[in-house]
C-alpha cells in the first residue's frame, strides 16, 4: 500500500492565545484553533475595553487589534482601531444641541495616518458659521498634535481621555460645549506629517441663556 503524501497526512492544529499590545500589559484577548501560525496573521481581532481594563464604565468603547507577530506560545497583536458604539453616542445629543461630526485623516510623527472622527456637542443650537468653526479648529488640533507624537503616544493619551480632554479645553474658547468625544479612529496606513497649522483659534459669540441651557 502506497504511503500518504505529505498533502494527505492530516495537519495537526492546537490552540494558541492571542495577546494584547503592550500598551495593556499584553493581556489576553482571545484565542484561535490553527495548525500554522503564519495563517492567522493579519485576522482582526475585536474586544470591549472593559475585557482589559476590568471597568464596566468602559463597556460602550471596542478595540480592534490586527494579529501582526507570534512568539513560541502565543499570537501578538497591534491596536488599528477605537470605536465608541453607536447606541451610546445617542444620549450625548438633546434638544436645543447641535451636534457636529467629522471625518478626516492626520499623521502622527511617526509616519502612521489615522483616520479620525469626532463628535462635538453644542449646549446651544449653533449657526452654521459657529458650527463651521469649530470644524476647522478640530482638524488643526488633531493635525498639530498628531505631528508632534507617535502612533504609540496618541493610542496612550486616547485610551487615557487625554486627548479628548484637551480638545474639549481647547474647544471651549471658542463655545460652549456639552459633550467632545472621539467616536471612531483607524489606522490607514503610512502617511507624511503635514506642516502643522499656525492659525490661532478665535472666539467666537456666546449663545443666549435660553439657547445654552441644558
Amino acid at each position: 500500500m502506497a504511503k500518504p503524501t505529505a498533502k494527505q497526512q492530516l495537519v495537526k492544529k492546537a490552540w494558541m492565545a492571542i495577546l494584547a499590545p503592550k500598551l495593556f500589559g499584553e493581556g489576553f484577548i482571545g484565542e484561535t484553533f490553527i495548525a500554522e501560525p503564519e495563517t492567522a496573521l493579519g485576522r482582526l481581532v475585536t474586544v470591549s475595553m472593559t475585557t482589559l481594563t476590568n471597568d464596566p464604565s468602559q463597556q460602550h468603547i471596542n478595540l480592534s487589534f490586527k494579529i501582526a507577530g507570534k512568539t513560541k506560545d502565543a499570537l501578538t497583536t497591534e491596536l488599528i482601531g477605537y470605536r465608541i458604539s453607536p447606541s451610546s453616542t445617542k444620549r450625548f445629543v438633546r434638544r436645543a444641541r447641535s451636534k457636529i461630526d467629522d471625518s478626516f485623516s492626520a499623521v502622527t510623527s511617526d509616519g502612521k495616518k489615522l483616520r479620525i472622527k469626532p463628535m462635538i456637542v453644542t449646549r446651544g443650537k449653533a449657526q452654521g458659521g459657529t458650527r463651521a468653526a469649530l470644524q476647522k479648529a478640530t482638524r488643526q488640533f488633531f493635525i498639530l498634535h498628531l505631528s508632534k507624537m507617535t502612533l504609540d503616544q496618541f493610542w496612550q493619551d486616547v485610551l487615557g481621555h487625554t486627548v479628548q480632554k484637551a480638545l474639549s479645553d481647547s474647544l471651549r474658547k471658542l463655545y460652549p460645549l456639552a459633550t467632545c468625544e472621539l467616536r471612531w479612529i483607524a489606522f490607514e496606513g503610512e502617511g507624511v506629517p503635514p506642516e502643522a497649522p499656525k492659525e490661532e483659534p478665535k472666539v467666537i459669540e456666546e449663545p443666549k441663556e435660553a439657547e445654552a441651557a441644558q
